[in-house]
């Protein structure tokens, strides 16, 4: 297992480093990995400030049913505050009320923490960064800032407690009543 500090140094892991790590769980649209092997609390954190390093605004965070999303979404929303970026935490959601979150919200970044179809043990972030999923070069931004410590924003963010399914079904309910 790694296990990151938070000056980025590995304090316990296997001989793949930090590099070798960092090129196993960013992939072409995404971050996931194994948990608590691949990717951690610590791990997150650095990913959360990487992320709020990118953006200019608010982000919305949510999460899915797994095990460790609790764990890993709280170490990512406080990387994300630490780069001053206002979150709202629409607690636990699928990727569509997210994204219907970020629109009604008005916010420029998503995250939900989530490995999607893959395995239990796996775990990950689906991020939006402005309106569209994370092109390959801005998941190589993320990756190099996530171990960079020297290029993070810095800042006092703040946490708000959103619920958006209602107005979700409302909005469902209103595009969709021509088909009842």
């Amino acid at each position: 297992m790694l296990i990151f500090t938070d000056k980025g140094t590995i304090i316990s892991g296997n001989s793949a480093g930090k590099e070798g790590m960092s090129k196993g769980i960013f992939k072409k649209c995404d971050i996931r990995g194994i948990y608590p092997d691949e990717l951690n609390p610590d791990l997150a954190l650095r990913i959360g400030r990487a992320i709020g390093t990118k953006l200019t605004s608010g982000c919305v965070v949510a999460g899915d049913v797994r095990l460790s999303t609790p764990k890993l979404k709280d170490s990512l929303i406080k990387g994300l505050i630490q780069t001053g970026c206002e979150v709202v935490d629409v607690g636990i959601a699928p990727t569509p009320v997210v994204y219907f979150a970020k629109e009604k919200l008005n916010v420029e970044g998503a995250v939900i923490v989530t490995a999607s179809h893959n395995p239990p043990e796996y775990n990950g972030f689906k991020f939006m960064l402005g309106d569209i999923p994370p092109t390959d070069r801005e998941i190589e931004e993320i990756k190099k800032i996530t171990f960079n410590r020297s290029t993070i924003k810095k800042g006092k963010g703040r946490v708000y407690k959103k619920d958006i399914l209602i107005p979700y079904e409302q909005w469902i309910t209103k595009r969709f009543s021509h088909l009842s």
